[in-house]
């Protein structure tokens, strides 16, 4: 597993934003990473979110007068629930979000972040694999 302290340019995303602590402020709150703070430098920012059930998420932000490049961004979460959570969050914020959509096989919900990059949320459908646990014949 990656860890902080041995990030390599190849585990990162990098994307330009505007506003450092605006780009922060919204994947901190809206996907749950955190500032990786023994690896931050003047006009950049590292965000790190790591947990058993998805693959590590790092991103750079590096800071620019006009972000010239969008990018499209996913984010794997552990169940469909927490997308359907991701929604009603983003809704409930008055961030614009597609109705979730389920397809083969997965759930996801697409947004925009505060610079225009597309960020998608989505997790396994596990209704669509039959493993509905919630929901098991006895």
């Amino acid at each position: 597993m990656v860890t902080v302290e041995r990030l390599t340019q190849s585990d990162m995303e990098t994307i330009e934003v505007t506003d450092l602590d605006r780009a922060r402020a919204f994947y901190e709150e809206y996907f749950g990473l955190t500032a990786a703070a023994e690896r931050q430098s003047p006009g950049a920012t590292i965000l790190w979110r790591s947990d058993d059930s998805v693959e590590p998420v790092v991103l750079r932000f590096v800071q620019r007068s006009q972000v010239k490049h969008q990018r499209d961004l996913t984010f794997e979460f552990g169940t469909s629930a927490e997308v359907l959570d991701m929604y009603l969050i983003m809704t409930m914020t008055g961030l614009p979000a597609a109705t979730p959509r389920a397809s083969h096989g997965r759930l996801s919900v697409r947004s925009t972040d505060p610079d225009g990059h597309r960020v998608v949320a989505w997790a396994r459908d596990r209704r669509a694999d039959g493993m509905d646990n919630e929901h098991v014949e006895r």
